[in-house]
């Protein structure tokens, strides 16, 4: 593996990267996690993840990830909440920090960290350091960066897994419709591939993977 790529591999201790707030499950160890765009997956087990830059989804294996953060331990993939995209949509937005500075705010907001059309977004409680360590990675090398804080003050994410509150939209290889960017489990019986998705999907393996194979499954949408 060359040596850039190693460098862009960075060791998570994360509680649980499928437990987490901001990482979404999206695929068991062997299967595929699927996403839109440049996202941040994490792959591992219990604290130990490693995690890594992927562009329209990645393969959930060591190879991909560039190391073993868990050996002979089953592992899964997690994409981070976050898309890497230039901050919009209906909260406004207003510059906290340069690089490496310290964007100050109060209570649970959502900041975005780049430049020019590259960002990435995390949740945090109370400010946050404006740096890549701290955002995960770099989302725009060898650029000056800062970050911006949403004026939203913004309600916990809906649960990173399929329970009660989330409904069924679909049966497998029917489309899944919605408006607006809504985060959609595709699956049966707890085993199930997740991914965020905009206006409607077709929920199907070719979507987001077979998480659960030689079974009927269905796609629901979070609350």
């Amino acid at each position: 593996m060359k040596a850039a790529s190693l460098a862009a591999t960075a060791v998570l201790l994360l509680g649980s990267a499928a437990a987490s707030a901001d990482w979404i499950p999206c695929a068991r160890e062997g299967e595929y996690c699927k996403f839109d765009g440049r996202r941040e997956v994490a792959y591992g087990a219990g604290k130990q993840w490693v995690s890594r830059y992927h562009e329209g989804g990645v393969k959930c294996t060591v190879d991909k990830f560039g190391k073993d953060p868990a050996v002979g331990i089953v592992k899964g993939c997690s994409v981070r909440e976050e898309a890497v995209a230039q901050p919009g949509g209906k909260a406004q937005w207003s510059t906290c920090a340069k690089e490496d500075g310290v964007c100050r705010f109060t209570g649970r907001r959502e900041v975005a960290y780049g430049a020019k059309d590259k960002w990435v977004r995390k949740f945090f409680k109370d400010g946050a350091k404006c740096s890549s360590a701290n955002f995960g990675g770099d989302p725009i090398p060898g650029v000056a960066k800062s970050c911006s804080v949403s004026s939203v003050t913004t309600a916990p994410p809906p649960p990173a897994t399929v329970n009660s509150t989330w409904s069924r939209c679909a049966g497998e290889e029917q489309p899944c419709r919605f408006s607006g960017s809504r985060r959609v489990a595709y699956g049966a019986n707890g085993r199930y591939s997740y991914r965020q998705a905009k206006d409607g999907v077709m929920c199907g393996n070719k979507a987001f993977g077979d998480p659960a194979p030689g079974t009927r499954k269905s796609c629901f949408v979070a609350p």
